[in-house]
């Protein structure tokens, strides 16, 4: 879920709970909501400013930047010598 969720985050821009309906299939409003808050918790998305309720993807996270930084070396766009990231 959380994979379907960044990826509409990053193809939309700005997005609000409602784009991520086909994200959480089955989940309400409130269910979508709580999703929500956990991933803006793990600074994986952000509101776009304090207090807002429209959202982007948000780079700050270890865990998403480990993600980012092994697509960019697989690429080609960073070299292995800069890299230790394990495979």
């Amino acid at each position: 879920m959380e994979e379907k969720v960044l990826h509409i985050a990053a193809n939309n821009g700005i997005v609000k709970a409602a784009d991520f309906t086909a994200a959480m299939p089955g989940m309400t409003a409130a269910q979508r909501t709580y999703q929500i808050k956990k991933l803006v918790e793990g600074n994986m998305l952000q509101p776009i400013k304090e207090g807002a309720r429209q959202y982007i993807i948000g780079f700050s996270s270890s865990y998403l930047m480990r993600g980012v930084i092994r697509a960019l070396s697989n690429e080609g766009f960073i070299s292995s010598a800069l890299t230790n990231i394990d495979s």
